[in-house]
């Protein structure tokens, strides 16, 4: 498979808030689809809010493969461990990568996998967390093929309001 031109990348701005929101919808509703959670009628608005507080996190990283049209984003955060009897201090969580659909198998995905690998690992993380919905086929793929080993299951029953919908 012949490797494909780097597109350049750069940290997202306030004016990427549309592209990130369509993004973040896109994977919201699929996810959607899998987990049985309904989206929020003011889902939008509440995104839009979610995605703008992020931009101003200094834990937080968004980048934007961009090349003249927007062909991406991945959002992250460098966080501290959960466990705190391990000698590792940080990780990388990958919370939303996307590429759509016109841009896949470009190797934009996997641009800004590692590009969020070598800023999390010089600032001291030690390993990147991802999670995706189980019958996510072609984000289970995606991982796989850039060496992301499944290392444990979630599990969830609904148990309130919403297992009786």
């Amino acid at each position: 498979m012949p490797a494909h031109s780097p597109i350049p990348l750069r940290i997202s701005t306030l004016d990427d808030l549309p592209f990130l929101l369509s993004g973040f919808q896109s994977i919201s509703e699929m996810e959607q689809s899998d987990t049985g959670l309904k989206l929020s009628p003011d889902f939008v608005e509440q995104a839009q809010d979610y995605l703008h507080s992020l931009l101003d996190r200094s834990d937080c990283l968004i980048l934007i493969a961009d090349n003249g049209e927007q062909a991406g984003f991945l959002i992250g955060q460098l966080l501290p461990t959960p466990n705190a009897f391990t000698t590792v201090k940080l990780y990388g969580l990958i919370q939303c990568l996307y590429v759509p659909e016109k841009f896949s198998g470009q190797g934009i995905g996997r641009q800004l996998v590692e590009a969020f690998e070598q800023t999390v690992v010089q600032h001291g993380a030690e390993y990147v967390d991802v999670q995706h919905v189980i019958s996510n086929e072609r984000a289970s793929e995606f991982w796989n093929k850039n060496d992301y080993k499944a290392v444990g299951t979630l599990r969830r029953k609904s148990i309130g309001k919403t297992s009786a919908s």
